[in-house]
């Protein structure tokens, strides 16, 4: 009797924690399906609007139009070559997490998720890069997310040194110039603020540590353990930037 009380009392307690799950998923489970070209078309949108705006809209055409389209190719190219590059810097990310496969097959799978990452919506983009690392390059879902947390490291670090830079040699100066909108700052203020509750509620669940907890030890041990391959995927996060900003300093010529 006793354990078929204990029984019940543990599907109910399933149910419910069942229930308040379906709830969480069912708040933001509209905004995982949101497909990511829609965000892109949104954001292209909200700048151009900006830029009319402004009144600044036919230079924009303007300079567009006097652009010879041989430098323009120039560009598509080499930023095609930046992202083989990144296909490279995974494969390193993933034989520093551990993995063996060939890096022509890392490649691919990289190239897949750019592909699913332009195209699917958020909600179907993140499952599906775990699974097709897991399955294609036969890693374990605490290598595989290792993988992803050290891209998603390498980059934000990346742009931290780039934006430090860009201050030190003059940007501060054009900052203190700037004018900004007070509503700006305040909505800027809640975006951080939102964040930070939304950080804080993430560190108290238990269910959120559950699914960190496997990769983070893997992001961890990982480095100590493949040194050389650590740094080989530093040095090329730092010339896929600098491409990009060979890109950026070239396209700003066109205006």
């Amino acid at each position: 009797m006793n354990e078929a009380a204990s029984s019940r009392e543990a599907n109910a307690t399933l149910t419910v924690d069942e229930r308040t799950s379906s709830r969480r998923r069912r708040w933001f489970s509209p905004l995982l399906a949101v497909p990511t070209p829609v965000i892109f078309t949104v954001a292209a949108a909200l700048a151009t609007l900006v830029v009319w705006r402004q009144g600044r809209l036919t230079e924009v055409v303007d300079s567009v139009h006097d652009v010879h389209p041989g430098r323009v190719v120039a560009i598509l190219l080499v930023y095609a070559a930046s992202i083989l590059l990144l296909g490279i810097r995974w494969h390193a990310l993933v034989r520093m997490a551990g993995g063996t496969p060939r890096w022509t097959a890392s490649v691919e799978v990289f190239l897949t998720l750019v592909i699913i990452n332009y195209a699917a919506p958020i909600g179907l983009a993140v499952p599906t890069r775990a699974a097709l690392t897991v399955r294609d390059l036969e890693m374990s879902p605490g290598q595989s997310g290792a993988v992803v947390g050290w891209e998603a490291a390498l980059d934000v670090v990346a742009l931290c040194v780039i934006s430090a830079a860009w201050l030190v040699l003059g940007g501060s100066d054009l900052v203190q110039t700037m004018s900004f909108d007070s509503r700006i700052l305040a909505l800027l203020a809640v975006v951080v603020a939102l964040g930070a509750i939304a950080i804080g509620a993430a560190s108290r669940s238990t269910a959120i540590r559950s699914r960190i907890t496997p990769f983070a030890g893997h992001m961890r041990s990982s480095p100590a353990e493949h040194p050389m391959v650590a740094l080989l995927a530093v040095v090329l996060t730092a010339g896929f930037w600098g491409i990009q900003l060979a890109i950026m300093a070239a396209l700003l010529q066109f205006f």
